[in-house]
């Protein structure tokens, strides 16, 4: 991240939900594993707009919970961890949903991506390691 020009300009955390910046006031806005969490999704949608400058690239990040495949011998251990993390979210589902919501919030899309995470055995660093198998003890 030390040479990506994002570092230069700077980098803002905000709440998805609050009008904290002025209107068009970045170039850029980020929802990395949020908008799950988020009660109003539109809402949100319409504040990041609000303050993308003309222009500017919106970039999201969530998790459809119905396509998750998981190979593992533990199935009992995987499905208290499932329905644990499930059950923190206000929208597991939300990916499929997202096109729609984008539009209606006045976004063009101009493209969609499917980002697989994996992880094998015991080894869970990285994305996995930060929260799935902390949630529910062994």
């Amino acid at each position: 991240l030390g040479e990506h020009p994002c570092v230069e300009r700077g980098v803002r955390v905000g709440q998805p939900l609050r009008r904290g910046y002025s209107h068009a006031a970045f170039d850029a806005v980020v929802f990395s594993q949020v908008l799950l969490y988020v009660p109003e999704v539109p809402r949100a949608l319409e504040e990041a707009r609000r303050v993308l400058r003309p222009g500017g690239r919106l970039v999201i990040c969530d998790t459809d919970w119905d396509s998750l495949v998981v190979n593992t011998l533990d199935k009992d251990l995987f499905r208290r961890v499932f329905a644990a993390c499930c059950s923190t979210f206000v929208h597991a589902h939300l990916p499929p949903k997202l096109p729609g919501l984008l539009a209606e919030a006045g976004f063009n899309v101009s493209e969609l991506r499917t980002v697989p995470m994996a992880t094998m055995g015991r080894d869970i660093s990285g994305f996995m390691e930060n929260w799935a198998f902390r949630i529910v003890p062994q």
